[in-house]
């Protein structure tokens, strides 16, 4: 369960007696050449996981070889400890402050069970333990089981080792172990570190003495994420349901006791759990193989990220500012509304807002599984995904049921911003299933721009590459949200959800083919947003212009003007010259000689993006008849400009290519688009224009028979009945037959 809250994890003086069994199996990258059995690894793969390790870890050491350690390094440790030391002491504080948050909240509730009660005493018995012992476990974290190992490798070691430690009946590969009795895993593991080395262990088979070239500001990020991580298990290791002592039926090993106070009076009490001493064995047993697993998994996915992770793609413009966009703050959780949870239509019928014993069972319900009770509603924000609403708890406050909510940046999960709401029921059970359908089509509707961009729904902004892109996208979600928060807006969507409120049978399967309610709403949005102006967040206020620009022709008129820097860039000598030089390159790396890298195609790929921005730029002056698919073909049009110019970018960046990068710049050559979008639309171009010809034939028909119709009744012409008749039926064809044409062209 993640919370705001910081929490951290217990261990024992008694660390041998809890420990489980761990093995180190050593992960030599480079003995597979001198010893290709690979057996000094333990690697029961053979050859093949010697390879795999030697692939992953050959550049790193590479790097390492050309770096020497931080001249500075002897400072690391003593300031790496003061930061392990205040982040500890942190979480200290802010999960006492939970757990007897969590307590009081459980112990002053009348409708509370049994089992109830001994996991709010158990939650204060975990917050005793912490508050006692924190001075001591500020001085001596390993003591008291918190073997925070991995960020002190980090700091502690000019050197360390590759293994693989077996650890739980779990294979934890490729991990960091350190070179002195603090940070080796295998003598840490079975608690004689503070000893000595333990006498079963031999190093030598492990030892592969890889430089720690890290610098400090390197090692403050890498212990930042070890410290993120933590805080985001911390509820699983430390308050795991599984460790509540269970008080009723065969499986009890507790018991509701009383105790007393001191003050002539007894308070309710949960007895030391069979077969241990007292708490603190208790607590310590429960979280110290838990934590240990946790600091080798941060550490497993460290190395994993590094190996893993794929260059990042470069700027589009590469001498483009590295400084965001002004006024756009990409973690700012303040300006989110605080918004009110709806009870979900599947749980409309499970609490009664008017009936104090409903909403304390309702509460009570949460209470027993929060993740799943976070189904029990729903928040109107079909627009910025970006955000998650996480509901925490559920209280009782003046007789209405109260939500403590978070507000989660999905890039981010360690921003957030609490605040509480009153929870709300919509009118009828039919209307919330109607309402809380048309909030999913808003949002699979405009998601579909988010996809076409390549930014997701984390509205990952940074993947656009580009400030000038980031601000105007930022700009058309800021004026999204403000329509979709707009009055009228609102009335005309609650307008569509009551009048097919009766027809929706499933809230996540409305589309515009299958869904009258999901057609009409989709248009009224895409129309809506068509119609809106936006005015430029970034631009001083002096500055802005005093008409808005065009919402879809905002973006088209951005990716021109990116366009129009982007060739000035290719221009110049330089620029041109590293192109040129990387063709060859690549040319020379290519073991497919019938297939050569071409420049002309790069050229080629260029031009066929302008006609792409340009063909952008008219779809969104104009208006269909089927706006719908005008969207559509907007956002397919979109994707391709967008990786477009990601292809482009990676192939002009200024980087020399070589045997590893080779392939990112192979993926991006295959990857241009040597063919206007339009080409594919040439068939559906010929459709309009036939559609347009025999509409206008059929409607100068159409005149002329109501101009003869007249004619013959004033003046009473005789002999043009037949004729009136041939001119309104070849009208009547003619507009037919256009209809036709149109219906292809897919209008």
């Amino acid at each position: 369960m993640k919370r705001k809250i910081k929490s951290l994890f217990l261990g024992s003086i008694l660390l041998t007696s809890t420990m489980i069994p761990l093995t180190v199996v050593a992960a030599d990258p480079t003995s597979s050449n001198d010893n290709p059995s690979g057996n000094t690894s333990g690697n029961t793969s053979g050859d093949n996981g010697s390879n795999n390790n030697s692939n992953n870890t050959n550049g790193n050491e590479a790097n390492n070889e050309k770096k020497e350690v931080a001249a500075d390094f002897d400072t690391f440790a003593g300031e790496q400890a003061d930061i392990i030391k205040a982040n500890i002491s942190s979480l200290i504080d802010e999960k006492i402050e939970s757990l007897n948050k969590d307590a009081n909240s459980v112990l002053t509730d009348d409708q509370a069970t049994s089992q109830d009660v001994a996991q709010a005493l158990y939650y204060t018995k975990i917050a005793d333990y912490l508050s006692k012992n924190k001075d001591q476990i500020l001085e001596n974290p390993s003591k008291f089981g918190f073997t925070i190992i991995y960020p002190k490798i980090l700091s502690d070691d000019r050197q360390y080792n590759k293994g693989t430690i077996v650890y739980d009946g779990e294979n934890f590969d490729n991990v960091d172990i350190g070179d002195s009795l603090s940070t080796d895993y295998s003598i840490i593991a079975t608690g004689k570190y503070v000893e000595g080395p333990n006498k079963d262990y031999n190093p030598e088979t492990n030892k592969r003495d890889i430089k720690n070239t890290l610098t400090f500001t390197e090692i403050s990020e890498k212990t930042k994420d070890y410290f993120n991580r933590l805080k985001d298990q911390s509820d699983d290791i430390l308050r795991n349901s599984d460790d509540v002592p269970v008080v009723t039926g065969t499986d009890a090993n507790s018991s509701l006791v009383y105790s007393d106070n001191g003050n002539n009076g007894r308070n309710l009490d949960l007895k030391v759990p069979a077969g241990y001493d007292d708490w603190n064995q208790y607590i310590a047993s429960k979280v110290t193989n838990r934590f240990l697993k946790f600091d080798l998994m941060a550490n497993q996915e460290e190395s994993k990220d590094k190996q893993e992770k794929k260059p990042e793609n470069p700027p589009i413009l590469p001498r483009d500012e590295e400084t965001p966009p002004p006024n756009i703050k990409d973690d700012d959780t303040e300006n989110i509304p605080n918004l009110s949870p709806i009870v979900s239509f599947s749980y409309y019928d499970q609490v009664d807002l008017n009936n104090t014993a409903s909403m304390n069972d309702f509460i009570a319900q949460f209470k027993k599984n929060e993740k799943e009770g976070n189904t029990n509603f729903f928040f109107n924000n079909p627009i910025n995904t970006r955000y998650l609403y996480e509901i925490k708890s559920l209280v009782l406050k003046d007789n209405k049921i109260v939500a403590n909510v978070d507000i989660v940046d999905k890039l981010d999960k360690n921003l957030f911003r609490p605040y509480e709401a009153e929870i709300t029921k919509l009118a009828s059970k039919e209307y919330t299933k109607s309402y809380e359908a048309g909030i999913n089509i808003i949002s699979r509707t405009y998601a579909n721009f988010y996809q076409a961009l390549g930014i997701g729904d984390e509205i990952n902004l940074k993947q656009l590459r580009n400030n000038a892109l980031s601000t105007t996208v930022f700009n058309m979600i800021y004026a999204a949200v403000k329509l979709d928060n707009n009055k009228e807006f609102q009335k005309t969507f609650d307008n569509f959800a009551k009048t097919y409120q009766n027809s929706v049978n499933n809230i996540n399967n409305l589309t515009y083919s299958n869904s009258q309610y999901a057609q009409k709403l989709i248009d009224f949005f895409i129309r809506s947003l068509s119609n809106s102006t936006i005015l430029d967040l970034s631009v001083p206020e002096e500055k802005k212009p005093k008409v808005g620009l065009p919402y879809f022709g905002y973006l088209a008129d951005t990716y021109n003007n990116l366009y129009v820097r982007y060739v000035k860039y290719l221009e110049l000598d330089t620029t041109r010259q590293w192109i040129t030089k990387n063709f060859k390159t690549l040319n020379a790396l290519n073991t497919d000689k019938s297939k050569p890298f071409l420049i002309k195609d790069f050229d080629l790929a260029l031009k066929t993006l302008k006609n792409n921005i340009d063909y952008l730029r008219g779809i969104s002056n104009t208006e269909k008849f089927n706006i719908y698919n005008q969207y559509l073909t907007y956002n397919a049009v979109l994707n391709e400009i967008q990786t477009s110019f990601n292809n482009l970018s990676v192939l002009s960046q200024e980087k020399d290519v070589d045997k590893e990068n080779y392939k990112d710049f192979e993926s991006a050559y295959k990857g241009l688009s040597l063919k206007p979008y339009r080409d594919s639309l040439n068939k559906n171009l010929i459709y309009y224009i036939f559609g347009g010809i025999l509409s206008a034939l059929g409607a100068m028909l159409a005149l002329i028979s109501v101009l003869l119709l007249a004619i013959k009744k004033k003046w009473k012409i005789k002999n043009t009945k037949n004729k009136i008749i041939l001119t309104s039926a070849t009208a009547v064809l003619a507009i037919a037959v256009a209809i036709v044409f149109f219906v292809l062209g897919g209008i």
